[in-house]
């Protein structure tokens, strides 16, 4: 069986009933906004300053005991790489130094007789 093709008058119809509804629906809508505007608009904000004032010391005591926590590693960290650097002073970098090269000259001299 074919399928009846609708009729432009049939199509003019639900064009028109779907712009109906379109607008019923803008309608409805712009309704709802204007509602939660107005809502929007009684809402009121009370701040208890005491309450806020507690926690911003609460935040702070916290914030401040971080810190001494912090430095107090910090100064452990310092004081390990202190003792490192204290033992490795000049002189034991100035031999190892001239070590090196000595090995570099020595490893030179060898592929130099190989060739």
């Amino acid at each position: 069986m074919a399928k009846q093709q609708p009729t432009l008058t049939e199509l003019t119809e639900l064009l028109f009933k779907q712009v109906v509804y379109l607008q019923e629906t803008m309608k409805h809508n712009i309704a709802q906004q204007v509602e939660l505007s107005k809502r929007i608009k009684n809402i009121e904000v009370k701040v208890n300053v005491s309450e806020l004032k507690k926690v911003e010391e609460e935040q702070t005591e916290r914030l401040h005991s971080y810190l001494n926590h912090f430095c107090v590693r910090l100064q452990a960290i310092n004081e390990q790489h202190y003792k490192v650097n204290r033992s490795i002073n000049s002189k034991k970098i100035l031999y190892l130094v001239l070590l090196n090269i000595f090995f570099f000259l020595v490893a030179c001299l060898c592929i130099y007789k190989l060739k």
